[in-house]
């Protein structure tokens, strides 16, 4: 009887084994049959909602060519991939300013290469193209032209989620996060966030986000946030128009204009971070900042010529400036003009920070953050590597 019983169990694990491994593939396609279960391209179904329906956790959704109008948003509720064959240029789910593109409902699904557009809420807990109610990851897409009377016009992470390998563009949001709101936490890495607005945090209002390029956002760049390795430019608020909140490491802070104060940042932790070209009434670079290891350079404050308002500096480089570790003389960048921002070999910026505000592994290039030992200024370590 006993081992009758253990070969039951063996064959029931290797059943349980046999079905993780051989998940399904569901088809969408807009020139399938629709016929159930859509299980090749000759029957695919021809709306993506349907495909969803039929898949279980572990299985993929694979989406051929086309656009996509969903009737409604498309409710994910299960740990699936949804993804396209040729990518988010060939690839579009547009909602048509009625309805928003993707309801993402916990068990971690993820979204990977689509054009995310047009979507539209007006639910007061927003995300006009994609609403992620807890987890999630959408990578390799585009998220542009969405909009919500509330919060996330590109997308709304309510507890965590992930977005990476993605441009949000173009989206816009009554209140906070034009680009991205996250509620609870989550990451976006590897991206590109521009030309979104809302009232406070045009690009992105909180999160963590690591390896993204954030320009052209009205309503401030970026709030409550934990930044790593990004270039956060041409961001417009009336205060913080770069990064508002949180604290911000190995980053370019360059071409962001504030109507009254922090062009750059604004009530941030800032370490090894470039800050240059930045404009405001008054804290041109920084206002109410804690600022470590950066350079800080050619910044305009309209009132009292104050580049920082406020702020405390350590082991910093600026004109006039003085305090623990700091120096003034010019970082000598290689090419200021064209926006290279990395360091002569005569620069006094090298190995003039400290080693306790350098938390990151790596520079903006993705090299070792300190070479020789003592940890440079600004957002590249030298030599060019």
């Amino acid at each position: 009887m006993k081992k009758k019983t253990q070969i039951i169990i063996s064959i029931f694990l290797l059943f349980l084994t046999c079905s993780k491994t051989f998940a399904g593939i569901y088809y969408v396609s807009k020139t399938g049959s629709h016929s159930s279960p859509f299980t090749s391209w000759a029957t695919a179904a021809t709306n993506i909602q349907t495909a969803v329906n039929s898949s279980s956790d572990g299985d993929t959704v694979l989406v051929n060519d086309g656009t996509y109008y969903p009737s409604s948003e498309i409710f994910v509720a299960k740990n699936i991939i949804v993804k396209s064959v040729n990518g988010a240029e060939n690839t579009i789910v547009d909602g048509n300013n009625i309805n928003r593109c993707f309801y993402l409902f916990s068990a971690n699904p993820t979204i990977d290469g689509f054009t995310i557009t047009n979507g539209y809420t007006s639910e007061w807990h927003g995300g006009g193209g994609v609403y992620c109610y807890d987890s999630g990851t959408i990578q390799n897409s585009t998220i542009s032209g969405n909009s919500t009377r509330f919060n996330g016009g590109g997308v709304l992470c309510n507890r965590g989620g992930t977005i990476q390998n993605s441009t949000i563009s173009g989206n816009s949001a009554k209140f906070n996060g034009g680009g991205v709101r996250y509620n609870h936490g989550g990451t976006i890495q590897n991206s590109t966030i521009s030309q979104n607005s809302a009232d406070w945090g045009g690009g992105i209002f909180g999160g963590t986000i690591s390896n993204c390029i954030i320009s052209r956002n009205c309503g401030g760049g970026i709030c409550n946030s934990i930044i790593n390795n990004c270039t956060i430019t041409m961001n417009s608020a009336g205060l913080g128009a770069g990064a508002f909140y949180g604290t911000v490491n190995n980053c370019i802070i360059t071409k962001n204009s504030a109507d009254t104060r922090g062009g750059g940042t604004c009530y941030a932790i800032v370490n090894n971070c470039t800050i240059i070209g930045n404009t405001a009434w008054n804290g041109s670079a920084t206002a109410h900042s804690t600022v470590n290891n950066c350079i800080v350079w050619n910044n305009i404050a309209y009132n009292y010529g104050n580049n920082f308002c406020d702020s405390k500096i350590k082991y910093s480089c600026s004109a006039a400036l003085s305090g623990e570790g700091n120096i003034s003389n010019n970082p000598e960048f290689v090419d200021i003009k064209s926006g290279n921002y990395h360091l002569k070999v005569n620069s006094s910026c090298i190995n003039a920070g400290t080693n306790a505000f350098a938390p990151m592994p790596y520079d903006l290039d993705g090299n070792s953050r300190v070479f020789d030992n003592i940890v440079d200024m600004g957002a590249y370590e030298y030599p060019v590597r």
